[in-house]
């Protein structure tokens, strides 16, 4: 990750995982949730 700014405003530059960009990955899983919100199951 590469995360820059001046607090408050920060703001990821880059993110990747083993050479893999996460942003598209990010962005089809906002689009996803973006009106319903997302709850991780797996920690309740």
């Amino acid at each position: 990750m590469n995360v820059t700014g001046i607090n408050p405003f920060t703001w990821f530059a880059k993110a990747s995982y083993r050479d893999n960009d996460l942003f598209p990955l990010y962005k089809t899983f906002s689009d996803k949730y973006y009106d319903s919100g997302f709850r991780d199951q797996t920690t309740l």
